[in-house]
């Protein structure tokens, strides 16, 4: 018997539903970014089939060492890790602003490298920190960057 009806365990039909579920909505959350961002910069096909490739590996391995964790690494918990809509407005502006359209992708890259490593590195401060973030403040703050994403939804 379960402790809370978030732990119980389903039938299986309804089970097999709430997973494809999740995994379609995993899946348009993962493609979606790249191939906004790879339009903005004018990919071909084959590139942009490559760039969505990577986006769906590298968020399937994120999701592998969140959930079964690492050292002190992954909350162990079924998370799905994959591509951030809140990163595609600044893609685009780093796409908007190079004058050569083939620079734009090896300048996002790093971007992104660096902005990963600062975010581990920052990791263990925001850990301490959540507690002086009620609901009502982190609410706020997804609100707002989805508000900042309706003109790249336009």
């Amino acid at each position: 018997m379960a402790d809370h009806p978030v732990d119980e365990k389903l039938p299986p039909l309804k089970m097999a539903t709430t997973g494809l579920q999740h995994v379609a909505a995993m899946y348009a959350g993962v493609v979606a970014p790249p191939l906004i961002v790879g339009a903005a910069i004018g990919l071909s096909a084959t590139e942009l089939t490559f760039l969505t490739g990577a986006c769906l590996f590298t968020a399937g391995l994120a999701t592998f060492l969140q959930t079964l964790g690492f050292w002190k690494i992954g909350a162990r918990l079924p998370f799905v890790n994959g591509v951030t809509f809140a990163g595609v407005a600044p893609m685009t502006a780093i796409v908007a602003s190079t004058d050569d359209k083939s620079d734009a992708l090896p300048i996002i890259f790093g971007a992104v490298i660096v902005a990963g490593l600062l975010g581990f590195l920052a990791a263990p401060v925001f850990c301490k920190a959540i507690r002086f973030f009620p609901p009502v403040v982190t609410g706020t703050v997804i609100t707002l960057i989805g508000i900042s994403l309706l003109p790249v939804a336009l």
